[in-house]
């Protein structure tokens, strides 16, 4: 996988799509797709998806998303996934699952993950192989 790609987790998605979205994160993500440098995984498919409003919406998403690279969950990867899930708990940390998991497909194909969720930046004070570009913070409009 190409160290330029770039994750973007639903949490930045659903936010592009809104009419409100933040200027910045819009423009950002434009130009990730201007330059084809999106990756996607299943798990955040399956978030975009199921928010869907009706067929055609599903289908227009689906296709959109189906363009863009698509990390595959190996075997190698899942193996990865429940040492790292097991790690963060022995440390402390409870995590939803998906969040773990797309995470850890970042860390697996070092990939930047973007994103606006608190939890991935939890997860990178104590996960260094973990790269993240937040949109949290008001200093970032």
């Amino acid at each position: 996988m190409k160290d330029d790609l770039v994750l973007v987790d639903s949490s930045i998605w659903v936010s592009v799509f809104r009419r409100d979205c933040r200027e910045k994160i819009k423009k950002d993500v434009e130009a990730l797709l201007e330059n084809e440098r999106i990756a996607t995984n299943p798990i955040i498919l399956t978030e975009i998806l199921q928010g869907c409003r009706n067929n055609q919406e599903f289908e227009e998403l689906f296709s959109m998303f189906s363009a863009l690279r698509l990390v595959e969950f190996t075997e190698d990867f899942w193996e990865k996934c429940y040492k790292t899930a097991y790690e963060l708990r022995r440390k402390g940390l409870n995590f939803p699952v998906p969040d773990i998991i797309i995470a850890s497909s970042a860390i697996h194909y070092n990939l930047l993950l973007l994103h606006a969720d608190s939890h991935f930046e939890e997860m990178r004070r104590v996960e260094s192989r973990l790269r993240t570009k937040s949109y949290l913070y008001s200093g970032q409009s």
